[in-house]
């Protein structure tokens, strides 16, 4: 909501394009959790459990990505209608130049992809911390440390390409870098290791897998950009 808010009030289409592939892969995220779900369901009652509300679970699963499917709809429809609105308020403010035309939808969808970089390194950090570290474990205090550093970072290049800063640019591309180097080495075990669904993290595999997966692409397309 935010986001969208923050698209109108900025006249930014390019906003309403992302929002449409950001819900969408929501709703790609909720089928991956329906399908895991049903797997730990099996997996408990395999081992003696019963579970009294277990069609209650697969009702409610199941409708998660489905209201997301009708909320996509909707996006897509309304979506349309302001992208011709802003387009033309767009090319009056703008002109008909293409350069400026092109490096203004550059900056415009590195913008875009900074705000979504961040809700990304957000839910990353909190599935990290609550799923899969322990207090005890250093790579816990490590995680928590990064998410600050990681905001700072994302703030470094809005700043960055407000400004045309070339030193702040260069330093937030190389923490990209190393950010990119991070995630890699964090789906990394999910990837190569096949003993690594015998540990008792397994049953949150597919989706922090995925979740790892989408923000890794995001880095890399900001870089890129």
């Amino acid at each position: 909501m935010i986001l969208a808010i923050d698209a109108v009030f900025n006249k930014n289409t390019l906003q309403f394009l992302f929002l449409v592939f950001f819900n969408f892969s929501l709703c790609m995220y909720g089928a991956i959790q329906v399908i895991e779900i049903q797997d730990n369901v099996v997996a408990y009652q395999n081992r003696g459990a019963t579970l009294t509300s277990g069609v209650l679970i697969k009702v409610l699963t199941i409708s998660v990505p489905c209201v997301v499917a009708v909320a996509e709809v909707a996006y897509v429809a309304l979506g349309w209608r302001i992208w011709k609105e802003f387009g033309w308020q767009v090319y009056k403010f703008l002109g008909a130049d293409r350069n400026i035309k092109k490096i203004y939808a550059q900056y415009q969808i590195f913008q875009c992809l900074l705000k979504f970089d961040i809700f990304f390194w957000v839910g990353f950090s909190v599935q990290w911390l609550s799923l899969v570290l322990k207090t005890n474990d250093f790579e816990f205090y490590l995680t928590l440390a990064a998410l600050p550093l990681s905001l700072l970072l994302l703030i470094e290049g809005h700043l960055a390409a407000r400004h045309e800063s070339k030193w702040m640019m260069s330093t937030f591309m190389f923490g990209n870098v190393a950010g990119v180097a991070y995630f890699i080495y964090k789906v990394s075990p999910l990837i190569l290791h096949a003993d690594f669904a015998l540990n008792s993290n397994a049953t949150h595999r597919r989706t922090r897998s995925s979740w790892i997966d989408q923000t890794l692409t995001l880095n890399i397309s900001t870089n890129h950009c």
